[in-house]
């Protein structure tokens, strides 16, 4: 009877070893679930932002230089560790979410920028291809000056001429007089305001 006793409390005794086994097994399995969260949000925000790609090449890149330090101190960091010690995953899906809406806004405004500029090109593009048909419009009046400055540097050197030998009658007297036409020296001054006014229209009609 005594041992029937015995044999019968020892299954009751382990019974509540055997409980708290798997209390502490279903503890245990529970346990790190808050972990694997953390670790699957910690993943997926450095999918999301590139870190996992970086981490090897930060790690094997060289030491900074001070020039270098001076400028990574000015630009803004993203303590991951920290965030994901110190914040839940609501709080980290928040974050997410408002770093998407401010890329979206910054992607817009970097749109609207390309535009604007591409917009000023082209009118910038036009402005210089009527500026060009403008320029070759005005190369038969640039001619047409051009001729009148010869024809006008011609007519100095023959009014010198002729104060030279108004000026020494004597000295200047040719042997043919045939040769000195007042009229034919004159004639490039009558027709002077003629030319000018031709001058004139052709550069009002090309502007």
């Amino acid at each position: 009877m005594a041992s029937t006793s015995a044999s019968s409390r020892a299954p009751l005794a382990s019974r509540p070893s055997q409980s708290r086994i798997s209390d502490n097994s279903a503890g245990s399995s529970s346990a790190p679930r808050p972990k694997q969260d953390k670790r699957r949000a910690a993943n997926l925000l450095r999918d999301y932002y590139g870190l996992s790609s970086d981490a090897p090449s930060t790690s094997q890149s060289p030491a900074p230089s001070s020039d270098d330090a001076s400028t990574t101190t000015s630009a803004p960091k993203i303590d991951l560790r920290s965030l994901l010690s110190s914040s839940s995953l609501s709080v980290l899906l928040g974050k997410e979410s408002e770093l998407i809406v401010q890329i979206r806004q910054l992607d817009g405004e970097r749109q609207s920028l390309v535009y604007n500029h591409h917009h000023e090109l082209v009118a910038a593009s036009d402005t210089i291809r009527n500026m060009k048909l403008k320029s070759e419009s005005l190369d038969p009046s640039l001619d047409s000056l051009k001729t009148s400055f010869e024809t006008m540097s011609n007519l100095a050197s023959n009014l010198e001429v002729l104060r030279s030998s108004a000026s020494n009658p004597k000295a200047a007297q040719p042997s043919d007089t045939s040769d000195l036409d007042p009229l034919r020296d004159l004639e490039p001054i009558v027709a002077l305001p003629a030319t000018l006014s031709d001058l004139i229209e052709c550069r009002l009609d090309a502007s």
